[in-house]
């Protein structure tokens, strides 16, 4: 149908944490009452866009400007006053900021959400239940308190989500993918195609998806991959040394390993090799520039209560040989072998976990992320089953295979996926780890050196306090024939003994290049380096430059400012310091 779909009960509402919340949200509205107004018509919504609610994609038959989000007689559903692209935590915590920023500003038009699944959160409902990262204050803070503190299960996360997006009126579109978007001459972006066919219009887009599919579409200048230590002067950056020559946790850690099979080629697994041999890549010369990413995994809500447990599958395809590198690890290793060798858990809730990679051969998939950042959907779809079959087989190597060693495969039974989680995925989780894909180039870029000695900012929107970091980018056959990992960044700061205390968050790291699209703000794709993605991509920072370009946006749509690049960026901070963001370092 073309009514909205309530976000939830009261009762669901209520349990949105373990105990009884009665912490008002924006407007003073509680979060039952957030969610009772769900789907309810906003007093004074304009012309053209549908009441708050939530909707299906929009088809290239349901376009309008009257009341309803079906009308098929004009080009576009339009008067919206910000339209956000991302379902992600800082896609709504943006859309929130827009609708409240908006609100005050006596700004009747409603906030679009355009999410590519039917989920909010992202990685935040996705799995990362142990949230490294602080914020600094606002909406996110908003968000922590709700949930219970900065360890929650990714179903309570979700619940606070819909009752935030709930309390803003905002429409949201589900299951919706951009296609396209139309500009003019000057590069303004007047809407948003989507896959489906529908339109949409605003004088204001943010693109908050981890893949900067908007901005993409849009023109604006993005790079895939790592810089050379040239580019920006970064002495990490590029192809490092191998093995890192500083304590990397997530590295490969299971010594020399022989990494080549009977036939004399590169095991399964193994991505590149040193000496050059097609069809794998090259190692690539230390500190030179390359198209790899660093490695994605699923971060996964398990336990061991078997009253809400869920038993882990088979990989839908599993083929032993695939695994012969692990075999030969856990033949070399036996005793000293431990779950923990291959992710590593953090208890979220009772009986429930987050469980990350733990190191070489772990949950993440080394060389798998490599073409996600520029796939299609269809394509993206099959790099996710791909991931979730690695992730399987795995888990099927450790309970079977002989090579493992008992101890090992009993403790590997004993964990279940839990029975009341991802209901409609099958208890996995329904968000890919995209810690890195595309990366905005603006006018500036931050790099090593904005998160290590040039700490400060005047245009500062946020503030964050973590480390350089990265995953491993490839696995690599040495000339000697033995195996290791490329690429990891974690833990560069305390082993090279820098102490990086916290750093400010610029607000040009949101903006595309003043001669490309005027109206486009970005809070995850932002403009980075590699290395200086690292600081960045934690959540608590991505909701937290959400929310500054909520507002800025507002500012925009709003006639205060003629572009986001020409924004007034003390009264945005002056905005951002009354909602409680703390935009100024103290270390």
């Amino acid at each position: 149908g073309s009514g909205p779909v309530a976000v939830g009960s009261v009762a669901s509402a209520i349990k949105v944490v373990d105990h009884n919340i009665t912490m008002a949200l924006g407007w003073g509205r509680t979060l039952a009452t957030a969610v009772m107004v769900a789907g309810a018509s906003t007093t004074g919504t304009s012309a053209g866009a549908p009441a708050g609610g939530r909707y299906p994609c929009p088809t290239a038959l349901q376009r309008g400007t009257s009341h309803s989000p079906l009308s098929p007689r004009a080009t576009a559903l339009s008067d919206f006053g910000v339209i956000v692209y991302g379902g992600t935590a800082g896609g709504v915590v943006a859309a929130v900021a827009a609708s409240r920023a908006a609100r005050a500003a006596g700004d009747t038009r409603p906030i679009a959400l355009v999410n590519p699944t039917n989920h909010l959160g992202g990685m935040v409902s996705g799995g990362l239940g142990k949230t490294d990262g602080v914020a600094s204050g606002g909406i996110a803070d908003e968000f922590f308190q709700l949930v219970g503190g900065h360890s929650f299960p990714p179903g309570r996360a979700e619940r606070v989500f819909d009752a935030l997006a709930a309390n803003a009126s905002l429409v949201i579109f589900s299951n919706c993918t951009v296609n396209a978007v139309r500009k003019t001459g000057d590069g303004t972006v007047t809407s948003l195609v989507t896959t489906s066919g529908g339109e949409l219009s605003a004088p204001v887009f943010i693109d908050a998806s981890y893949e900067g599919d908007l901005m993409a579409r849009a023109a604006v200048s993005y790079t895939v991959g790592r810089e050379s230590n040239e580019t920006y002067g970064e002495p990490i950056a590029g192809r490092l040394p191998v093995p890192p020559t500083w304590n990397c946790a997530c590295n490969w850690k299971f010594g020399k390993i022989n990494g080549v099979g009977s036939d004399g080629k590169p095991l399964p697994m193994i991505d590149s090799v040193e000496n050059g041999a097609p069809p794998l890549a090259p190692l690539g010369p230390l500190g030179s520039n390359d198209s790899k990413v660093q490695a994605y995994n699923f971060r996964l809500c398990l336990t061991t209560d078997q009253s809400n447990w869920a038993e882990i599958p088979p990989p839908s395809q599993y083929d032993p040989t695939q695994w012969e590198l692990l075999r030969r690890v856990a033949t070399t290793v036996k005793g000293s072998l431990g779950l923990a060798d291959f992710f590593s858990c953090s208890i979220v809730a009772p009986n429930k976990t987050d469980c990350n990679n733990g190191g070489g051969l772990g949950t993440d998939m080394v060389g798998g992320s490599w073409r996600w950042p520029d796939a299609t959907y269809s394509q993206r779809a099959a790099i996710f089953q791909q991931h979730k079959d690695y992730t399987l087989g795995l888990f099927h190597f450790l309970k079977t295979d002989p090579s493992v060693p008992p101890s090992v495969a009993n403790e590997m039974a004993r964990h279940g996926l839990c029975a009341d989680e991802y209901l409609d995925t099958g208890n996995w989780p329904h968000q890919l780890y995209v810690r890195e894909a595309r990366r905005m180039v603006g006018d500036f870029v931050f790099t090593m050196h904005d998160r290590v000695t040039n700490r400060s900012k005047s245009d500062s929107i946020a503030v964050g306090d973590y480390n350089i970091d990265g995953h491993m980018a490839q696995r690599v056959l040495l000339a000697d024939g033995t195996v290791s990992d490329e690429g990891c960044l974690s833990g560069w700061g305390a082993s090279s003994g820098v102490h990086l205390g916290d750093f400010e968050i610029p607000y040009r790291v949101m903006l595309p290049q003043r001669t490309q699209v005027p109206n486009l703000l970005v809070t995850a794709a932002v403009s980075s380096s590699h290395v200086g993605s690292g600081p960045l991509r934690l959540e608590p920072q991505y909701m937290n430059m959400g929310q500054a370009a909520g507002v800025a946006a507002v500012l925009v749509a709003t006639g205060a400012a003629n572009t986001v690049q020409s924004v007034n960026v003390t009264l945005l901070q002056s905005q951002l310091h009354t909602q409680g963001v703390r935009t100024q370092r103290e270390s």
